[in-house]
Order: C-alpha cells, then structure tokens, then sequence
C-alpha cells in the first residue's frame, strides 16, 4: 500500500475528529514548518520518530557517467538524512527488546 498526503488528511480528520479541511491544513503547516526548519539547516527531533537532518554527499572528480561513458566532475550535494529511533528500526527489523 502506499502511503499519500491524501490518505494521511483522511486518517488524521478520522483519528482527530477534524474535518478533512482542517487536517489538510495541518499537513500542509506541518510539512512547510519542516522544510522551512530543513532549508535553514537546522535539525529537526520529533520524540517517538526520529531526527531529521541536512547532510553533505561529497563531490566526485573524474566520475565516468554509465549511460553517456562521458568522464565529468560532480559538486558536493546537500541531502536531507532521517534517522528513526531505536524502537522504530527493532519493529521494522522484526526485532522486539530481550530477542537476539
């Protein structure tokens, strides 16, 4: 299944007895506060979730591009990092607290 914007306004309207109007306009809020948070650089920590953080993917000199064989440099990158909790990575390994 995959997971939209559209379905999570209606989950959210369902679960918070909102209206779908009114979860849209939280998500919307929500998502341009993080990326506004992103784009000045800051870290973003949402306890019971994860952090997220803009990172740096170094350059690359005398990169050979598969498809055109053509030998370029890359630029440095900005990418954005989400790390989870620890709770989170265990449920979605299938890995519980006290199991090996």
């Amino acid at each position: 299944m995959k997971i939209n914007k559209k379905f999570l306004v209606r989950a959210v309207a369902k679960e918070a007895g909102f209206t779908q109007a009114e979860a849209e306009k939280v998500m919307k809020e929500f998502i341009r506060q993080l990326n506004r948070a992103l784009l000045r650089g800051e870290k973003i920590e949402i306890r019971g979730w994860g952090t997220w953080s803009v990172g740096r993917l170094d350059g690359r000199k005398n990169w050979k591009n598969p498809k055109t064989g053509e030998i370029q440099d890359l630029p440095p990158l900005k990418t954005i990092r989400f790390k989870p909790i620890k709770a989170l990575k265990e449920l979605l390994s299938g890995r519980t607290k006290g199991s090996s």
